[in-house]
């Protein structure tokens, strides 16, 4: 961790290490991220270097073992800074920051009360995440969800978690077996023109887009045995 003119990271960390005790250690711990907090909050004053420092002190505090839920944009923001000691500080940030962060867009992706807009950024920002961090993605309790998932009826969220789904099953295609009956009934609607708003029909065909991402997500399982999904597969 560069510290070099960074006088109030340096004093920070010497308080950390001078804490005779874990409760000394929390409230020192509380008075910094207050201070932090209070200073985001007026951002617009702030200098990349002050970022870069309060980033560089929520990291610390991370790795010590403490929660830290906010800041998250202020270190991303840090990647397009013209300075590179700043931008970093963003790349370090961001890859830190995302295994704290993808349980929160997870929630807002299956929440039934958050808007479609909402949710279908969630899941592209999940997809991010993925990319960058594959751990951040819990393989195993991930897989209903995701089945879940492909039965909204809303396209713009559907196409994005099936986006999601294409980047999940080229890893564990054997997890999201589940998926593959729910990929088909997808194909089966949007070549039947079932519930397809004008919108997302392009030139007569109904969401190629997604079609496209559905077929590219059923070429990573195996042959389908199941004789009533073949057959409606076939129908398609």
């Amino acid at each position: 961790m560069a510290l070099s003119g960074m006088r109030g990271l340096s004093v920070f960390i010497s308080d950390i290490r001078n804490c005779q005790n874990k409760e000394q250690e929390r409230l020192r711990v509380d008075k910094e991220l207050g201070n932090i907090r209070t200073r985001f909050k007026n951002e617009k004053g702030l200098t990349p270097y002050e970022k870069k420092k309060y980033v560089w002190k929520m990291l610390y505090i991370y790795m010590l073992g403490y929660d830290v839920d906010f800041g998250h944009m202020e270190a991303v923001s840090l990647i397009s800074a013209p300075k590179y000691p700043e931008k970093q500080v963003g790349n370090i940030g961001g890859r830190e920051f995302a295994e704290s962060l993808a349980p929160d867009v997870q929630k807002l992706l299956i929440s039934s009360s958050c808007r479609p807009l909402v949710r279908k950024k969630a899941a592209l920002c999940l997809l991010r995440l993925y990319r960058k961090n594959p751990d951040v993605v819990n393989v195993d309790g991930w897989a209903d969800r995701m089945a879940q998932l492909l039965d909204e009826r809303d396209l713009g969220v559907l196409t994005s978690s099936m986006s999601l789904l294409v980047a999940l099953v080229s890893n564990h295609h054997e997890t999201y077996w589940s998926c593959l009956p729910k990929c088909v009934k997808i194909l089966e609607r949007l070549a039947r023109n079932q519930d397809v708003p004008q919108e997302y029909t392009y030139y007569g065909i109904p969401s190629p887009w997604l079609q496209v991402k559905t077929m590219r997500a059923l070429q990573y399982f195996p042959v389908i045995e199941d004789p009533n999904t073949r057959r409606s597969l076939f129908e398609v």
